[in-house]
């Protein structure tokens, strides 16, 4: 197998890149709401007291721990693939698979970003109180915005990935017949 370190130089690498970056600032800070509220680590106290919007909230909030924690290692072990073959990256097979992963990493980072807004929203209803509980709903809209800045971020890579494949392989063609005619 040849090796194509190269690949973090060019845009598609360099996305992947910053989406392995944010998905993983996503995952810490929806980990960090999720410990932090009072309906998770103090359940059985609250149980009584819960509302429906805080059960909800669990959920919406479970929905974007695992879509965070999914987007990162996949999106690792996609840029690790990539960048340990060259055969990977040249099967169009595989750009396609690659395409239809980000485009629909997208789709579930913005619902999930919406979602948690929400419960954030649901929740506190912008009034909260307790420094814990103001700190609780500025991370839950935090978490919330990235996840969907980081939505738009996915679906440039989608993008990119299948625009940018004819560039990169008519370089590597005239680079071949360069090669070839000395």
């Amino acid at each position: 197998m040849t090796s194509n370190y190269g690949y973090i130089k060019i845009l598609p690498g360099q996305l992947k890149l910053l989406t392995i970056t944010l998905a993983g600032i996503i995952m810490a800070m929806s980990y960090s709401a999720y410990f932090l509220s009072d309906y998770t680590h103090n359940r059985d106290q609250h149980r009584d007291k819960f509302t429906d919007n805080e059960l909800r909230s669990l959920w919406r909030e479970l929905y974007l721990m695992g879509v965070s924690t999914v987007c990162f290692i996949l999106s690792s072990l996609n840029l690790w693939l990539y960048c340990h073959s060259v055969e990977f990256y040249w099967k169009t097979r595989n750009a396609i698979y690659d395409f239809l992963y980000h485009s629909f990493a997208a789709l579930l980072l913005a619902t999930s970003g919406i979602l948690f807004i929400v419960s954030g929203v649901k929740i506190f209803q912008f009034n909260c109180t307790g420094e814990n509980g103001c700190q609780l709903f500025e991370l839950k809209l935090g978490a919330g915005g990235l996840a969907m800045l980081t939505s738009v971020i996915f679906g440039a890579v989608g993008s990119v990935i299948l625009t940018n494949r004819k560039d990169v392989e008519r370089e590597a063609l005239m680079a071949d017949k360069k090669s070839n005619s000395i």
